[in-house]
């Protein structure tokens, strides 16, 4: 008897079930996520690499990259609302300058959410912040902002950051290494202090360079991170390697890796 009535109300309750979720899955443009959140979501997503005014095909790099300007605008689109914020730390856009990145800002300045742009290697259009917001007024580049020098509080979090360094193949060590990173040091410290200030719960990290990756440490730039008590910190430039946890630790510090790639182009949720 018991086992009977068990089973009648196990297929009552998955029926009632179904008939609550499924409306929500195929619904038009249903988004990815199904509960009503009352906070606003923050992301993360570094190496969009666009070209929309640039011959620069990223497939070339391997199949991971094939259409991978749409399945960004996909996951946008179907991830994000209009009040999250995404955090993209570097190698923006193939660009030289601000006029050929254009295509690609109103790219992701038409997604949903506020995203905060950050200098990675590749982004040869760069300028001054000034020049850059007033580009952004111009254009009406409304829900695109730059963290550098400064930080964002975005619910309980001070989002802080810079560009770092790191040396490698294609960014190989060079005479100007103390200077370069004494000068990222400083712009991290400052981005922190500035995170200090807006009284936030957490200070996040977000660099474009790697502090640590394998036995490459960035001295400098870690001490600053455990002087300003920073136990997150997220970085992308690093491409092609899939089978990595996207996470570790080192002394103490979580630091994960956000390159679009590796994330299949979907934007990482941090909360």
């Amino acid at each position: 008897f018991f086992r009977g009535l068990l089973s009648s109300m196990y297929l009552v309750m998955s029926s009632l079930l179904l008939s609550l979720l499924l409306p929500l899955y195929f619904a038009p443009n249903a988004r990815l996520y199904t509960w009503e959140r009352n906070f606003m979501a923050l992301y993360v997503l570094s190496d969009t690499h666009l070209s929309g005014a640039t011959e620069k095909p990223m497939d070339i790099f391997g199949e991971r990259w094939k259409n991978h300007t749409e399945r960004i605008g996909y996951f946008f689109e179907k991830t994000l609302r209009t009040g999250d914020t995404v955090v993209i730390p570097g190698d923006i856009s193939w660009g030289m300058t601000l006029e050929e990145a254009l295509p690609d800002l109103q790219f992701l300045n038409s997604l949903p959410g506020k995203k905060i742009l950050m200098k990675g290697n590749h982004d040869y259009w760069w300028s001054t912040v000034s020049k850059i917001e007033k580009f952004f007024a111009e254009h009406q580049l409304s829900t695109l902002s730059l963290l550098f020098n400064n930080a964002y509080k975005v619910e309980s979090f001070a989002l802080c950051g810079t560009r770092g360094w790191y040396s490698d193949s294609t960014n190989p060590p060079c005479t100007d290494r103390a200077k370069i990173v004494l000068r990222e040091a400083g712009r991290l410290e400052r981005s922190l202090q500035a995170g200090r200030q807006l009284e936030a719960e957490e200070l996040l990290a977000f660099l474009h360079f790697p502090p640590v990756w394998g036995s490459f440490v960035c001295r400098e730039l870690l001490e600053v991170l455990l002087r300003y008590g920073v136990k997150r910190c997220y970085f992308g430039h690093m491409h092609g390697q899939y089978n990595l946890a996207p996470t570790f630790e080192y002394e103490g510090i979580s630091f994960t890796l956000a390159s679009s790639d590796y994330l299949q182009f979907r934007p990482l949720s941090i909360v």
